[in-house]
């Protein structure tokens, strides 16, 4: 069975995706990940992974001159379909100066698309959220038009780890149907209640409420985010801190708004400076969790990591958790005990961990792939991977052979990492134990035995006969 994984280009994004796709393989499946550039794709294919860029079936052709907003690209999917969710994140996209511009923006991008479908002809296709971007729309509309069943990605609460659900993301997923009456039916073992306090850094007893004045944290969110967009009553975060302010002012309130470090500077929110109201970037969300006594979020997963160090969370949006009846609304309090409250968010955890959430060499990650992709447990078959043992050398010379404006595109924000010393030592420890690694630039008249060449990433490239090895500057093996 082919499915077809839509995955970013970013270093972040093909890490996450990974989980997923050597799972796939395990049930026997042929996954394919769709990536943007050419250049990219060895991460995948050394691991007998096969990969599509969509750059490879871009074209520019010209849009007939009668074509409108409102023509069709398929039956089922006209240009404003795949317009108008990307309008309410990118209002300029609808603009009418903007128009012949979009709609040849969208013409391209559905025929690249509609080539790798075709190219691929996957039996299941896998999308990244499902409303951000035109290929994430489009790829959600052809699912739906054409009736190929899907299942949406998204970013998991924990580092690495990778959302996946049948309906979709956020708001729109499965588990925004789960009631707190359906998590109280749980059962946990005493080996899965201690997995999932261990996994999630639960401490095995709620702590007391603290004694300390009101101290209210509300982390802003990204406004142009589909959370926000799709999700939320609310149009803007500074419309929600006055809800906020209104309800939960008191006489020993403090609060704290902290700005979302992705929101774009002409974006951000004018917080009211209210002698009790701060607002700063500075300290870390750990530090911020910690101080707060209640945390004040529309739909964000920091409000999960708030109930998980046993804060007071209060919910304003549709969210993968804010239908469990673990968190209180600005004027309704949950009526439970800081025990029942901590075992059914135990319990709930336990569920995301069974059904949606893949973690990188996560224990129940065959049961959340064939739960969501409808696949058959029986058919899993894990590969025993040997692990090499390779003998602990004196030194390992290596070379590096990219240019110094060479950058690592690390995550959506870090996209543009300068490459040190360091990030090349941590690649080349992967290849090769050594007591002593020793960097320099690259020099073809040196000699190279036993040493490694650093090369820009390019999944053309082949690997440098003179060196013992040839790696790129993600650590992927070039062969």
């Amino acid at each position: 069975m082919k499915i077809l994984i839509q995955c970013g280009d970013h270093f972040e994004n093909q890490n996450r995706i990974m989980t997923l796709a050597a799972c796939l393989k395990h049930y026997g499946c042929s996954p394919v990940v769709l990536l943007y550039s050419k250049k990219k794709g060895r991460y995948f294919e050394n691991e007998g992974i096969a990969t599509i860029a969509l750059e490879a079936h871009m074209r520019n052709t010209s849009v007939p001159p009668d074509t409108t907003i409102e023509s069709v690209l398929e039956p089922g999917i006209t240009y404003n379909d795949v317009m108008q969710p990307e309008q309410r994140r990118r209002p300029r996209v609808g603009w009418p100066g903007q128009r012949k511009r979009t709609i040849s923006d969208i013409d391209r991008h559905y025929r690249a698309l509609h080539s790798v479908i075709e190219a691929v002809k996957p039996e299941k296709i896998v999308v990244w959220n499902g409303f951000t971007g035109y290929v994430a729309n489009i790829l959600r509309l052809i699912t739906e038009a054409r009736k190929i069943p899907a299942a949406f990605l998204e970013r998991g609460l924990l580092k690495n780890s990778l959302f996946i659900d049948r309906l979709g993301v956020n708001g729109a997923s499965s588990l925004n149907e789960l009631s707190g009456a359906r998590v109280d039916e749980i059962v946990l073992g005493d080996a899965e209640r201690a997995r999932v306090e261990q996994t999630f850094g639960v401490p095995s007893s709620r702590p007391e409420a603290s004694s300390r004045g009101r101290n209210i944290f509300f982390p802003l969110q990204v406004q142009l985010d589909t959370n926000i967009i799709m999700y939320s009553s609310y149009r803007s975060m500074r419309a929600a801190f006055f809800d906020i302010y209104e309800t939960l002012n008191a006489p020993d309130a403090q609060f704290l708004v902290r700005p979302h470090p992705e929101e774009l500077p002409e974006t951000l929110p004018n917080i009211p400076r209210y002698k009790n109201v701060k607002t700063s970037s500075e300290g870390s969300l750990e530090h911020w969790l910690d101080w707060s006594d209640t945390v004040v979020t529309i739909n964000s997963t920091v409000g999960l990591e708030a109930l998980i160090k046993g804060k007071k969370v209060i919910s304003l949006g549709a969210s993968i958790y804010s239908s469990a009846g673990i968190t209180s609304g600005l004027k309704s309090d949950l009526k439970l005990t800081p025990s029942q409250l901590h075992e059914r968010l135990i319990k709930y955890l336990a569920h995301l961990l069974r059904s949606n959430l893949l973690l990188h060499e996560g224990a129940f990650n065959h049961y959340v792939v064939a739960s969501q992709l409808g696949l058959d447990v029986a058919t899993y078959r894990p590969e025993a991977v040997p692990v090499p043992q390779s003998a602990l050398t004196d030194e390992v010379i290596i070379q590096v052979a990219v240019p110094l404006t060479a950058t690592l595109d690390l995550t959506y924000r870090k996209n543009k990492v300068k490459i040190d010393q360091a990030w090349i030592k941590t690649i080349a420890m992967k290849h090769c134990a050594a007591k002593r690694y020793t960097i320099m630039p690259y020099q073809s008249s040196s000699r190279a035995v036993g040493a490694i060449k650093v090369v820009e990433e390019d999944k053309l490239s082949k690997a440098d006969p003179q060196f013992l090895k040839t790696i790129d500057i993600y650590g992927n093996l070039v062969r």
